[in-house]
């Protein structure tokens, strides 16, 4: 079977010859097999916190690593919490939060979960699949809580499968008890991934996309700023699930923190508060956030 490689141009991705005619390392050519085996392996991970009693708060595209041989690692523990048993809220300092990877409950109430992060998950499948789309390109932040409490998702991106697109539709379920936990979404993308073909591995990207054309400069990122007085309520996980094999996870890093510390009293489970006024910092999205986060 003959295999086409593609080139970026003014028009986009199409394709052309073999890279051992037009330069290209075969290595380098990420096909859709690929970027389904990316989503398990970050499934597996977050799958893993999870099942320890963690929140992350920040799952995006850009806190993940990729090791050379491929193999995904979760990064950047500075916002991920433990879920304490006996408290489900935890008083805030104050801080900042990336606004388009956050579920309406996390956006209205600073409401934290197991499914908070299911939804920031498919923010991120949005992401893995674009090859590095910018979410939500046409919404500005101040109307992100509004589009999505009126029903509003991204749609599916080209060359995206209609089941991987139903598992980030799943994902991003309004109702946060009703979304699959990571272990039921990393079995069917595990099975989407066997059914993946040679011929159908190969993309074809459309550069000309309104999330591949996000002017980057000197701005900051679309984040949500949380006041210094506001509560954060986090919502330990309903069950656990096996745990998996995976080394080196800072557990005893993100324990220690000494951020957004502050200790849970008797009654503050009874006295959850809704949010008042957002405020938003306009900016671009994918970009890394400075050690000021809470």
């Amino acid at each position: 079977m003959s295999r086409s490689y593609f080139q970026l141009d003014a028009a986009g991705i199409n394709y052309h010859e073999p890279p051992v005619d037009n330069n290209y390392d075969i290595d380098m050519v990420i096909t859709l097999k690929q970027l389904l085996m990316f989503a398990v392996q970050i499934s597996y991970g977050l799958e893993y916190l999870s099942s320890k009693g963690f929140v992350h708060r920040d799952v995006a595209a850009r806190n993940v690593l990729v090791h050379g041989k491929n193999a995904c690692k979760i990064g950047d523990f500075g916002l991920c919490r433990n879920l304490y048993s006996d408290s489900s809220l935890y008083k805030s300092k104050g801080g900042r939060l990336p606004l388009k990877w956050m579920s309406p409950e996390a956006i209205r109430h600073y409401e934290f979960s197991m499914q908070s992060d299911v939804w920031a998950f498919g923010v991120l499948l949005f992401e893995v699949i674009t090859l590095g789309g910018s979410p939500y390109p046409s919404v500005p932040p101040e109307d992100m809580l509004h589009f999505l409490e009126s029903g509003g998702r991204m749609e599916r991106p080209d060359n995206c499968p209609e089941n991987f697109y139903e598992v980030m539709c799943e994902c991003w379920t309004v109702d946060p008890e009703k979304r699959p936990d990571f272990s039921t979404i990393r079995q069917k993308l595990a099975g989407q991934l066997e059914e993946i073909t040679e011929e159908y591995s190969y993309l074809t990207l459309d550069a000309q996309k309104d999330y591949y054309n996000v002017q980057y400069g000197d701005q900051k990122p679309d984040v949500i700023v949380i006041p210094e007085t506001e509560s954060i309520k986090v919502t330990p996980p309903k069950q656990s699930v096996g745990a998996l094999s995976i080394d080196n996870l800072p557990i005893d890093d993100v324990m220690t923190r000494g951020d957004d510390a502050g200790a849970a009293t008797a009654g503050d489970a009874a006295r959850r508060q809704d949010s008042g006024a957002v405020s938003l910092t306009m900016g671009v999205d994918n970009i890394a956030y400075k050690g000021d986060s809470l």
